[in-house]
């Protein structure tokens, strides 16, 4: 198979700029790169870098494990999603008669069994955010277990060529009653509420409860190739693309520039390891060792 095929960054979640988090309540950017934690009334989380199933090639997993029980009532949600460029996407030749069908696979495993649910977003579609969902069945508990889902492809859309967002995936891991109770779109169709978590019997927000998951691929064609393994280098440039951390390193400078007054400060002169997808926040961790007059 081609190399390049996977369109997921860090889907072997070897990379963990951030570290792993405790006490989570709020949405956000927890443990290993590129996956987005979002969470309404959903109780208190630890997501973390964990291990994988090294027999299948896999040393690293993504942990998210419920610490104190959610309310999952009304459209309360507990979910995690990784967001896809759209001009990463231009191949899969979406909104032409040669548009292909599409194909996301990953392991998984949870202290539960069950059904769990996947949601996808094309953000370029013509309809705001169409949507469609997929179930997968994890079978036996605390064992890891591959999983493949064929995503519809769309002859109506194409994907924007810029940095915006393309696809969307969410795995759901708990959601209240109304988000069950419509009928999931298996082709791209107008997004509902309703229509975001059918079929979802996991109830991941309860105290204890464990999912872990890795090795994830999404490739053009309905069949599951071998996971594309990249280098570490390689992948930790990728994911530096959306955010990079700079760690001190000893006689050395980071950043310079000067202080003005209690109040402001200016610097100049850093290098970005990679070109960053969009102008970037700045958040300064711990203080700095001030040198200079």
């Amino acid at each position: 198979p081609a190399a390049g095929r996977n369109k997921i960054i860090n889907g072997e979640m070897k990379i963990n700029q951030r570290g792993d988090s405790t006490g989570v309540t709020s949405q956000g950017y927890y443990g290993p790169d590129r996956y987005q934690f979002k969470i309404s009334s959903g109780g208190t989380w630890t997501i973390q870098q964990d291990s994988g199933p090294a027999s299948e090639g896999f040393t690293k997993s993504l942990l998210y494990h419920c610490t104190s029980s959610g309310t999952m009532t009304g459209a309360n949600h507990v979910y995690f999603r990784h967001k896809i460029e759209a001009q990463n996407l231009t191949d899969w030749k979406w909104g032409t008669a040669q548009a292909e069908d599409v194909t996301l696979s990953f392991w998984v495993k949870s202290t539960e069994t069950g059904t769990g649910t996947i949601t996808c977003f094309h953000y370029d579609h013509d309809t705001n955010d169409a949507n469609t969902g997929y179930t997968y069945t994890i079978s036996a508990a605390n064992t890891w277990e591959k999983k493949t889902i064929t995503i519809a492809k769309s002859t109506d859309n194409p994907f924007d060529d810029n940095n915006g967002g393309g696809l969307v995936i969410y795995w759901n891991l708990d959601g209240g009653p109304d988000l069950k109770t419509g009928t999931a779109n298996t082709s791209w169709g107008a997004w509902n509420q309703n229509k975001w978590m059918v079929g979802q019997t996991f109830a991941h927000a309860t105290a204890g409860r464990k999912f872990w998951i890795t090795g994830i691929q999404c490739e053009a064609g309905t069949t599951a190739t071998d996971f594309e393994h990249r280098t570490y280098g390689d992948e930790l440039r990728r994911c530096q693309r959306y955010y990079h951390r700079t760690e001190p390193i000893a006689n050395a400078f980071i950043l310079e520039g000067y202080i003005q007054s209690n109040t402001y400060s200016y610097t100049q002169n850093y290098t970005y390891p990679v070109q960053m997808r969009d102008k970037p926040s700045v958040t300064k961790t711990g203080s700095f060792s001030e040198q200079g007059s």
